[in-house]
């Protein structure tokens, strides 16, 4: 019987019970079950000369004993169910345990919301683990696909879903790691696939401002707008103001940088039309009196914008005003040169490598 009730996240805490703990002296060998005594233990095949013989704990090898065991007679059970949940506990990055796992689960008819629960303790336990998050977008699946077939007879909804879904990934994010790849990963395929879109950016900025530096918090803003509204250029006009008070604020964070350089790619309009966040830039770049101290990826940002302005002026050549033109590149090459120098002698000579590299290659692309 189905419970429809998606746990909130403030209800659930780690599975916390390490397999030191959980199998201790209380914890019963399968080889000593009356219930398992049907079944003949395999054990595992290191080969007649094995390099490097792993030292198991007694009960992790007697519990994959019997788990490679129920899969070579392709057990469909309860018991087998219970079993691949000892196997998690031992060894949660396990992807064979997941997949006879979820087979079970389907063949058993196993209510997925339940699972849900389950699998999101795991989650709170491992959160930098592939399969648990990938074991948690299956039963995603399989519970969307309950709902469209209406077999959760109205009680649960995709709205229902979607606002579980997402509060949980809020706790893992403030729980674990506000970076966590998987959390972030997950969350794109989750709005994106369940067409979830709303509160989104309003999600980012808060995760903004709560770490600015966050690099996967900006790649979702990205992400949002490229699939709702389309980068505009009303959209890139705002999320470039946006995107320049958060570099008045912390000019050395890279993440910002970054993103505000994307923006600009995505115009359809004249490179002119950013003139605005060059003279910024600059006024950033004057105001700081010892050079040395400058922010790299601020003059790396003009430097950039420099080159665009290159390409811009070569691509609309038409002919015509050749001296002007010409005079216009000279000056943006030598102020490009100015800039990548340095960052190369003075602002960045950690990588002054690359910078040398980067003046290279604009010496090469002016020459022609």
């Amino acid at each position: 019987m189905a419970t429809f009730t998606i746990l909130n996240p403030d209800q659930i805490d780690a599975d916390d019970s390490s397999s030191d703990e959980y199998y201790g002296n209380d914890f019963v060998m399968y080889k000593d079950r009356e219930d398992w005594a049907d079944i003949e233990p395999v054990k595992q095949n290191d080969g007649h000369h094995a390099i490097v013989s792993i030292s198991y704990l007694p009960q992790y090898e007697d519990t994959y004993n019997y788990f490679r065991a129920i899969m070579a007679k392709e057990e469909i059970s309860e018991r087998a169910l219970q079993l691949t949940e000892d196997c998690i506990r031992f060894n949660p990055t396990n992807y064979t345990v997941w997949h006879y796992r979820r087979i079970l689960l389907e063949r058993l008819k196993k209510d997925p919301i339940d699972e849900l629960n389950y699998i999101h303790r795991i989650i709170l336990k491992n959160p930098k683990n592939y399969q648990v998050w990938e074991h948690q977008k299956f039963m995603l699946r399989k519970i969307r696909e309950k709902i469209e077939r209406n077999e959760f007879d109205g009680k649960l909804t995709i709205e229902d879903v979607c606002q579980k879904f997402k509060q949980f990934i809020d706790k893992v994010l403030h729980y674990d790691d506000s970076k966590n790849y998987h959390a972030w990963q997950q969350r794109q395929w989750f709005i994106r696939d369940w067409k979830k879109f709303d509160g989104e950016i309003d999600f980012t900025e808060k995760m903004i401002d709560h770490d600015i530096r966050n690099n996967s918090a900006w790649n979702h803003r990205f992400f949002v707008i490229k699939n709702t509204t389309g980068f505009s250029f009303d959209i890139i006009k705002q999320e470039c103001e946006y995107t320049m008070e958060k570099n008045r604020l912390a000019p050395n964070n890279e993440s910002s940088w970054n993103y505000l350089f994307g923006l600009i790619k995505q115009s359809d309009t004249k490179i002119e039309s950013f003139e605005w966040i060059l003279d910024e830039c600059q006024t950033m770049y004057n105001e700081q009196t010892d050079k040395t101290l400058c922010s790299p990826h601020l003059v790396y940002f003009m430097f950039r914008f420099l080159t665009l302005k290159m390409e811009s002026l070569i691509e609309n050549d038409d002919g015509g005003d050749n001296d002007k033109n010409s005079e216009t590149m000279k000056s943006l090459y030598e102020q490009a040169v100015d800039y990548c120098e340095k960052l190369a002698k003075s602002i960045d000579t950690v990588r002054k490598n690359y910078w040398n590299y980067q003046l290279e290659q604009l010496k090469k692309f002016y020459a022609s």
